[in-house]
């Protein structure tokens, strides 16, 4: 092998080991970064979590009182009756990429009546305190099958919103509204969530009481993208005793 041969590998050679360590470098760098920020993650749930505990402490009890107090004036017991702590992990946006996620939490409860006849359920709707089901809305808001017949509360602020709803029977195969499903993360604090028989018309007095959001960061593992830092899984409130 001639010198000058020699001297390229050799010269080679210490590129590919210095672009081995550049690259040990930044790997390293992102774990040992990433590394710090998934402790501090791990702090500002137990924070998230300390918080929801404090705000459920009287939330529960508000909700619970407001099930009751539906009960006394429908003169009835529900069918059903249920609440759950609901969580979800919205995004703060840049166009498509994401600057970091949030940690959204609120108490929803439904209480559900059964009644004979759409009459029946209007009716009933429209008997409802305003402090318990909403104010009467002047131009009712249909959904397929459910009806707003009552609402208060503006939705996506801090205040509790109410909507009070007349439900008819499904007659069709399309989608029904009332499955009453929940979206986003939910943990069950009374009751149990399910759909209603869609064979009966309903009254459903459904109420949320937002609790907390937070803004939690996130994880660069990359330049561009950014990951949940609770990967995915809520920071939940503990129920009062």
């Amino acid at each position: 092998m001639s010198p000058s041969v020699q001297d390229m590998s050799r010269f080679l050679g210490g590129v590919a080991k210095v672009l081995g360590w550049f690259m040990a470098l930044v790997v390293g760098g992102y774990v040992v970064v990433n590394g710090a920020l998934v402790v501090k993650a791990q702090f500002k749930r137990n924070d998230v979590g300390g918080r929801l505990t404090d705000k459920l402490a009287a939330a529960v009890p508000a909700a619970t009182s407001h099930r009751d107090a539906l009960t006394a004036a429908a003169g009835t017991a529900p069918e059903h009756a249920w609440i759950v702590q609901v969580c979800d992990f919205p995004t703060t946006d840049s166009g498509w990429m994401v600057n970091s996620y949030n940690q959204e939490c609120e108490l929803r409860s439904a209480v559900a009546f059964a009644v004979a006849t759409p009459e029946a359920a209007e009716a009933l709707a429209r008997q409802l305190p305003d402090e318990l089901g909403g104010a009467v809305v002047e131009e009712i808001d249909t959904d397929g099958a459910c009806r707003t017949i009552r609402t208060s509360g503006r939705p996506y602020s801090e205040e509790v919103q109410v909507r009070t709803l007349a439900i008819t029977r499904r007659t069709g195969s399309e989608g029904w509204c009332g499955r009453l499903s929940t979206t986003g993360q939910h943990r069950v604090v009374s009751g149990e969530v399910g759909p209603l028989d869609a064979n009966s018309d309903w009254v459903v007095v459904l109420r949320d009481q937002p609790l907390d959001r937070t803004d939690i960061g996130c994880l660069r593992w990359s330049v561009l993208f950014c990951d949940n830092p609770f990967f995915d899984k809520p920071a939940w409130g503990d129920l009062p005793k």
